[in-house]
């Protein structure tokens, strides 16, 4: 389960529609860009259509429904890249407690230019939380999972934009995630919809700082199961942080603290309406 999962964040992070490469001048390095983040405020960004009530679509009977204490396994990945003058700190790697549905971790980099060498940093944290497997039967699985989230972010850029110069940014985006995998071939189960609520920011210039104090989020995850197969619940949250400077002379950083201070991403309930 374990390398799946990380193979599956690693895979998200790299492939990810808000991590793009752009060419610069002869001698710049890659930027890195968050696409479609707005600037200067955070915005709730959800992924997909509002949670339909699907109860009447149904045809397998709930296995259970789940709180804490859960009984399962935690998981849980960091992965990163990174060019120029770049410094990371991990003060909490991530860390994800099956037993109470708590992850926690706190991450950060800064990224100056070295001479023509325009750096940039994108790291990634990702959580999994496997709630033990189940028969299924031919049908449709309706999983609903609710987060409450409190968290500090940070993000700071400093310098002037050169003349021509990209401007430089600091971004950070977090996904809440529901799946169902068929742990029979160890791939997500065919036929699936899902709703990963996101929320994300990006600066280009001055200092952003905020505590997002119990932040209530809600996805769901819709599953065609087959009989004679095992599934399981895989509730997940991936959190990124990206900095890049645009012009000699600049700075970007970016935070995000999800574990001291009473701070931690949590898994409140998990149900099947």
């Amino acid at each position: 389960m374990a390398s799946r999962f990380r193979g599956a964040v690693a895979a998200r992070w790299r492939t990810s529609p808000r991590r793009q490469h752009a060419s610069l001048a002869a001698g710049a390095a890659a930027l890195l860009v968050l696409s479609g983040l707005l600037t200067g405020y955070a915005t709730l960004a959800h992924t997909g259509a509002s949670p339909r009530d699907l109860r009447s679509a149904l045809s397998v009977t709930p296995p259970a429904s789940f709180a804490a204490p859960y009984t399962g396994q935690g998981d849980s990945v960091f992965e990163g890249s990174e060019l120029g003058c770049v410094a990371t700190g991990l003060p909490v790697f991530p860390f994800s407690n099956a037993t109470t549905g708590k992850l926690t971790a706190s991450v950060s980099t800064k990224v100056s230019a070295c001479g023509s060498v325009l750096g940039w940093s994108a790291q990634a944290a990702g959580f999994a939380i496997y709630i033990d497997p189940f028969a299924g039967k031919t049908g449709t699985d309706h999983i609903v999972v609710h987060f409450t989230s409190t968290f500090n972010v940070t993000l700071n850029v400093t310098g002037s934009r050169g003349v021509g110069a990209p401007p430089s940014s600091a971004n950070f985006s977090i996904i809440w995630e529901a799946a169902v995998y068929n742990e029979s071939d160890q791939v997500t189960s065919a036929g699936f919809t899902s709703y990963e609520p996101t929320l994300t920011d990006q600066i280009n210039s001055g200092t952003y700082s905020h505590l997002f104090k119990g932040v209530k989020e809600t996805g769901y995850c819709n599953a065609s199961l087959s009989s004679g197969y095992t599934y399981e619940v895989a509730i997940g949250v991936v959190f990124e942080l990206i900095a890049s400077v645009g012009t000699s002379g600049a700075t970007a950083s970016a935070s995000l603290n999800a574990a001291t201070d009473g701070n931690a991403l949590k898994v409140a309930s998990i149900s099947e309406p």
